[in-house]
Formats: C-alpha cells, structure tokens, sequence
C-alpha cells in the first residue's frame, strides 16, 4: 500500500497545470503585516548524531530567557529548526548572547524575515567572543580590534569595557566564524616595519567541540576526511584543550557585568 507521501509525490509528478489552475496570490500589505509580527530565525544543530529536538527546543527554552514564550516549527531537515519569536527584543537577545550548544554541538543560527524558504539558507557562520591575550597596550585599540577581528573572520565589533575604551588584561573581539574554516591559533602584530613581530594566542570563549585535527567547528576528529587520508596524522589542537577550558570557565566568573551591559545595553538600542 502507497504511503500518503508516495500518492503526494505521484500527483505532482503527473500533474499539468492548467490556465484555470494557475492562480497568483499578491498580498504586499499582508506580508509587510506578517514581517512586523513573526520575528523569525532558523536554526542547525551542528551534528551527526540523531538528536531529538523536543529536548533541544526545551533546553533553549530554559536557558534563553525570553521576555515572551516563542513557538517552534521543525523543518525538513532534521537538524533544523524555525523559531518565531513575538518581539525582536527576545531574538535580538538570543543572537546577541550566542554562540550556544546542545549536548556539545554547535547551534547555528540566522534571522530571517520570512520571505524565503528557511531551509535553504545559508548557516556556516557564527558569532564568538575572541581573546588575545598579553598585548601590550599600544595595541589594546578598536583599530588593531577591527584588524584582528577581520584577519579571523567576519568582524563584527570590540568589545570597549564599561569605559568605553579597549584597556583590560586583554583584547575581546565579536567575530563571525566559518565553520567550514580552521580555528587561527595565533596573530602576529608589528608595532613598526623595523620592529620584529610577535605573535600572540587567541582563545576562544563558549567553544564547542571541533576537530583537534584539522581545527574546524563542523565536525570532530573521528569525522576528519584528512585525518583519513593520512595527510593530518597527529592532533594539530590538541596542546589547546587545556585552553579552551580555562577560557570557559574565566567567562562564567567575570563576565557578569559584562554580560549585563552587552545584553542590555545591545538590545535596547535594537527595539
């Protein structure tokens, strides 16, 4: 007996339109209606594993805290969702507090206002927070900042401290980053072209798990087509575990009122 999809995909296949049957909904008022009222964003579990979205949907409920509750539709790719939020202020807050996990996997996320199909955008970038660490502080400024923060991926801004200026134990980046692209391990600053360089780690804030062999955020070493092929044998990461780890958990004990003033302060600019 055919499944209801089979006679689906059966009708379609065989069907000729007809003039009668072409018919062109135009509604420019409703959609500029829709788009003020559905504040929308897709999301991806970066995984391969089979996950049940029920408990993802949950976990994010408990720890976004949105002002307003926000309904969810699954999509037909099974890693990924769509959100609808009642107000931009609660998705403005959840993009600006990324990146977020789920069992250890990377959620990707985008907004979206709805005039596409949501499958079919593209999700191979997220925002973190970047350090680097031991600078000196001729180069704690905004335009070393932008700099470094393009060097890595897509720029996105400093982060200037309650002050409103770049001095600190370290230079904090918002940077997008592909996850199809290695981690950069390091940046080399030259204060003057008759100056050696220096180069200088980046950590990492709130990073997931990735590859410890080739330094990529979509998949992890068990997974690494060029592990496979023999052309990483050794782990090119692996001395940045330790790393990795202190970072996250230096965020949980002085980000507080950093966290209050990006989510705050970010958000109420954006209603």
């Amino acid at each position: 007996m055919a499944s209801v999809d089979d006679l689906v995909i059966g009708l379609s296949s065989n069907l000729a339109i007809s003039e009668s049957e072409a018919f062109e909904v135009v509604g420019v008022e409703e959609l500029a209606k829709l788009k003020t009222e559905r504040f929308l964003m897709v999301g991806r579990l970066l995984t391969t594993k089979v996950f049940h979205k029920e408990a993802l949907i949950g976990m994010m409920k408990k720890i976004w805290h949105t002002r307003q509750k926000f309904s969810t539709v699954p999509l037909e790719d099974p890693t990924s969702l769509l959100f609808s939020f009642k107000s931009n202020f609660d998705r403005k807050k959840v993009m600006k507090r990324s990146p977020w996990t789920f069992d250890r996997a990377l959620l990707l996320l985008a907004e979206i206002d709805g005039s596409v199909d949501p499958v079919s955008v593209p999700l191979d970038t997220q925002n973190f927070w970047v350090r680097v660490r031991r600078i000196t502080p001729i180069f704690l400024t905004l335009a070393i900042g932008e700099q470094i923060g393009k060097y890595l991926g897509n720029f996105v801004m400093v982060d200037r401290g309650l002050n409103g200026d770049c001095l600190g134990r370290f230079l904090r980046i918002r940077v997008g980053l592909n996850v199809t692209e290695p981690l950069k391990r390091c940046v080399t600053l030259r204060l003057a072209l008759d100056e050696s360089a220096k180069q200088y780690e980046i950590e990492y804030e709130r990073i997931p798990f990735f590859c410890l062999f080739c330094g990529t955020l979509n998949h992890v070493g068990s997974f690494c087509n060029l592990k496979q092929l023999g052309a990483i044998v050794y782990e090119q990461y692996g001395r940045r575990k330790t790393v990795m780890k202190e970072v996250y958990c230096i965020k949980a004990e002085e980000r507080s009122n950093w966290e209050k003033f990006w989510v705050d302060g970010c958000c109420s600019r954006a209603r």
